[in-house]
């Protein structure tokens, strides 16, 4: 008797391809003691340091109790630092150590072969459509872009 299997759904081949993707950078970026949340974070310090620890939540789509560990483990390598805000003593403020922003390169040229790597053999206009396809899910579902 053949086993039969239904279809695999958008959502879950989304997921799918998430975790796999996660995967692959997370083995890629451990060299360098750090995980795809800490790339994530480093990614916004690399395009505007002093993001206070309360806005970096929404703009790396990670919820404030999981995100305390990421920044955490940031801090103890040496790659960022918190700063009290000197407006207001109650917020810190978020700033790259040199060695922090001396990652930007390897990381992202990782990031960018691995992201290469996933999307061989499709076409550029099929990223393309893929990429308008996945915004218009997150502006459908009502999720800033």
């Amino acid at each position: 008797m053949t086993e039969h299997h239904p279809p695999i759904g958008t959502g879950l081949l989304l997921r799918r391809a998430h975790r796999s993707l996660a995967r692959v950078l997370n083995a890629r970026f451990a060299a360098y003691n750090v995980s795809v949340a800490g790339f994530n974070v480093l990614f916004v310090l690399w395009h505007g340091s002093g993001v206070t620890q309360s806005e970096l939540p929404k703009l790396v789509d990670i919820d404030k109790a999981t995100l305390t560990p990421i920044i955490d483990a940031l801090e103890r390598e040496g790659l960022i630092e918190r700063r009290q805000d000197p407006a207001d003593r109650r917020r810190n403020n978020l700033f790259l150590t040199s060695r922090g922003q001396s990652l930007e390169a390897p990381l992202m040229a990782l990031a960018t072969e691995v992201v290469a790597a996933a999307l061989q053999g499709v076409a550029p206009g099929e990223v393309a459509t893929l990429r308008r396809g996945l915004l218009a899910m997150l502006q459908n579902l009502d999720e800033p872009v």
